[in-house]
């Protein structure tokens, strides 16, 4: 109820602006006020001033202070585009480095499966060598992908 007040309360104010003439009615202690004369209870006719021609300088300054507000919402939109773009971007670089580290962590999986399948299937004297080898893939791995 009381939000709709100010809404009333407007268009009352509008109303009467044309009109010029309020009429104030009370019907059994109850005020209600219009455009038109009461046709029952006591009636009082109120006065309206008419508004004062607007002020140039503040339709101007109005006017600037619009334009201004239009371009400072311009403005952040841009920079609102220019953030999403951005973080986009970043995501996809993200992406883009998560995939290529995967690929390489697969890559170092693979020379050490093949180390460890050397050293399995070497000779006495390459055994070494090839223990060697597995476990530096095997550190080379651990280094790059610890998970």
């Amino acid at each position: 109820m009381w939000r709709l007040f100010p809404a009333v309360a407007a268009c009352a104010v509008l109303a009467t602006a044309q009109a010029q003439t309020i009429y104030k009615c009370s019907v059994n202690g109850t005020l209600w006020y219009g455009d038109r004369p009461c046709t029952s209870g006591v009636a009082s006719e109120l006065a309206v001033t008419p508004a004062p021609p607007p002020d140039p300088e503040t339709i101007a300054r109005l006017a600037r202070q619009q334009l201004l507000a239009q371009q400072l919402m311009k403005r952040d939109a841009a920079r609102d585009y220019h953030d999403e773009m951005e973080a986009a971007r970043e995501l996809q670089r993200a992406r883009r480095a998560a995939s290529a580290q995967k690929r390489k962590c697969d890559r170092l999986r693979l020379r050490q499966q093949w180390a460890q399948e050397d050293v399995r299937s070497a000779a006495d004297k390459s055994a070494d060598k090839a223990r060697i080898k597995a476990r530096r893939q095997g550190e080379a791995m651990a280094l790059e992908c610890p998970s």
